[in-house]
C-alpha cells in the first residue's frame, strides 16, 4: 500500500508541474494523448480494479481481453471528449476508491490466487490489481513532454 501511495505521490508531483491550460494539449504519448487523456486512462484502470477488489472476482470490461494497445486506443476514444474537470475529478476519486477497496482486502486475499474467483493460477491478486511502475512510466512521458515545450 505504501508503494502505491508513493508512486501516486510522485505522479501527482509531476502533474502539479503542468499548467492547467496545457492539460488537454496533445503530444504526451503517441503524439495524440494529452495529460488529460493519460489521467482518463489511469482512472479507467482504477475504476475497473475497484470492481475486482470489491467483488473478489476477476471480472470487468471486455476490453481486458484485448491487447494493451488496442484496449488503450478504445479507452482513449471513449474518454477523449470528456470535460477536463470531470477527468480531474474522476482521476482523484477513482484512486481514492481504489485505495479504500484495497484496504478492505486481507493479506491473504491480496496474495492467494484462490481467494479471488477466476484469478489466473499462479498470479498474485495484488499484481492484477496494481501494475508497479505504471504511473511512473506515464510521469516520465509527461516530464519529457514538458521538457520538449510547446510545438512551434
Amino acid at each position: 500500500m505504501r508503494a502505491i501511495r508513493d508512486e501516486r505521490q510522485r505522479f501527482d508531483e509531476v502533474l502539479a508541474r503542468v499548467p492547467r491550460e496545457r492539460l488537454a494539449e496533445p503530444g504526451v504519448s503517441d503524439d495524440e494523448w494529452s495529460v488529460k487523456d493519460v489521467l482518463a486512462h489511469i482512472a479507467w484502470g482504477f475504476r475497473e480494479n475497484v470492481g475486482v477488489a470489491r467483488t473478489r472476482v476477476l471480472a470487468g470490461s471486455d476490453l481486458w481481453r484485448l491487447g494493451d494497445d488496442e484496449r488503450n486506443a478504445i479507452v482513449f476514444e471513449r474518454e477523449r471528449d470528456r470535460p477536463l474537470d470531470d477527468v480531474l475529478r474522476d482521476h482523484r476519486e477513482s484512486f481514492d476508491d481504489f485505495m479504500r477497496a484495497l484496504d478492505d482486502l486481507t493479506e491473504e486475499e491480496l496474495n492467494d490466487p484462490t481467494r479471488i474467483r477466476d484469478m489466473i493460477p499462479g498470479w498474485r491478486p495484488w499484481r492484477i490489481l496494481y501494475h508497479p511502475g505504471h504511473a511512473d512510466g506515464h510521469a516520465e512521458d509527461i516530464c519529457a513532454w514538458l521538457q520538449r515545450g510547446r510545438p512551434a
